[in-house]
């Protein structure tokens, strides 16, 4: 099983190994192929193509709460604590995703990392369009949202 995780630790080397399993598979029971064929097709959009997507939507959502909590009628500080929450709750979702979809230890670090980063970039491009006294800020609270999953 371990030399099963270590081979499919690159999602390329993963794709291969499926398909050249799918190929043999389909040569030796040709009534298969239809099923084995759907198979590796529903794995490769789900591993390259569908995980950009929700992705995309939690890290424009988790923007949009942002800028709104940091834009809120509270005090200043209670509009920061709330914009800390907004990042708190999307590293929470990050975590609970890649725990869910990765394959092992360092797919499931690449993973959360992607997520940071997605996430640090959306909001350094929306900061530009703040006027520089708040820009600041948000993109010192970018730069302080870790990159390491946690524990």
């Amino acid at each position: 099983m371990a030399l099963w995780d270590e081979a499919l630790e690159g999602n390329l080397i993963g794709v291969a190994l499926l398909g050249g399993a799918a190929i043999i598979a389909s040569r030796m029971a040709p009534s298969l192929r239809p099923a084995l064929k759907s198979a590796v097709e529903l794995y490769i959009e789900s591993e390259f193509e569908v995980r950009e997507g929700p992705l995309s939507d939690l890290v424009e959502a988790t923007v949009d709460a942002l800028f709104r909590a940091l834009d809120g009628p509270g005090l200043e500080s209670q509009n920061r604590e709330q914009a800390n929450e907004v990042i708190r709750r999307f590293q929470n979702k990050a975590r609970a995703t890649v725990h869910r979809r990765a394959w092992n230890g360092r797919d499931r670090t690449a993973r959360y990392e992607h997520h940071i980063r997605k996430l640090k970039t959306a909001i350094s491009h929306k900061a530009w369009e703040l006027p520089p006294n708040r820009r600041g800020y948000v993109l010192q609270l970018s730069d302080g949202i870790p990159e390491q999953l946690p524990a």
